[in-house]
C-alpha cells in the first residue's frame, strides 16, 4: 500500500477551499478555470484534492444518525465500563491477596514440623538437641556468626550443647527473639 505523501498545511488549506467553492452549488464558469489551473500548477496541488476528497468520503460514510448524544453515551458507556472493570479487578486483587496470606506458606515451607499428636527428636549438628511437641514447626539457620532456631509455631524444648566456635544460640518468635544462656529451656 503506497503511503500518502506529506503535504504542507498551505496546500491542503488552499484544496480545502477549491472543494468548498467547488461543493457550494454556486461555482462560477471562471472559478472553475481557476479551480483547474491550480490543480495543473504543482502535482503536489492535485495529491491535496486527492487526499482531502478521500477525507471528505470518508466522512459521508458515517452513519448519518451520528450526534453529539451518541458520542456523549458512548463516551459514558465506556468509561462505566473500564469503572466495573477496574473495581472487579481490584475486588479479585483484594481477595486473591486475602487468601494468600490466609495460607499457611511459612508452615508448609519449615525445615522441621510435626503433626498433631506427634513428638520429635531432632538432633542438630552442633550437637544441640530438640523435642519438637505436637502440631510444631521450625527453621533452623547456623551460620560462621550464629545458630538460630525460629519457631513459626507451636513448643520447643532446647538442650543446647556447647559450640566449638563459639557461636551464640538464639531462638526467634513471632513474640520476640531471646538468646540462649543456659543448656536446656522451652520455647512456646
Amino acid at each position: 500500500m503506497k503511503t500518502p505523501e506529506k503535504l504542507s498545511k498551505h496546500v491542503l488549506d488552499e484544496a480545502t477551499d477549491w472543494l468548498v467553492i467547488l461543493h457550494s452549488g454556486e461555482v462560477s464558469d471562471e472559478q472553475y478555470q481557476q479551480f483547474e489551473e491550480w490543480k495543473n500548477q504543482k502535482s503536489e496541488n492535485t495529491l491535496a484534492i486527492e487526499q482531502v476528497q478521500k477525507v471528505i468520503s470518508g466522512l459521508n460514510e458515517l452513519p448519518t444518525n451520528l450526534s453529539h448524544e451518541s458520542f456523549t453515551r458512548s463516551k459514558n458507556k465506556l468509561h462505566q465500563t473500564l469503572k466495573n472493570n477496574t473495581l472487579l479487578s481490584l475486588i479479585g486483587l483484594f481477595i486473591l491477596t486475602f487468601f494468600l496470606y490466609q495460607l499457611p506458606w511459612s508452615k508448609w515451607q519449615t525445615d522441621y514440623h510435626t503433626d498433631i499428636g506427634e513428638i520429635k527428636n531432632i538432633a542438630l549438628e552442633d550437637g544441640s538437641q530438640l523435642i519438637l511437641a505436637s502440631n510444631s514447626y521450625i527453621n533452623v539457620e547456623y551460620t560462621k556468626q550464629s545458630r538460630k532456631i525460629k519457631l513459626i509455631s507451636g513448643e520447643i524444648y532446647i538442650k543446647t550443647a556447647k559450640d566449638p566456635y563459639k557461636r551464640p544460640f538464639f531462638v526467634s518468635t513471632s513474640n520476640g527473639d531471646l538468646e540462649a544462656l543456659g543448656t536446656q529451656f522451652t520455647v512456646r
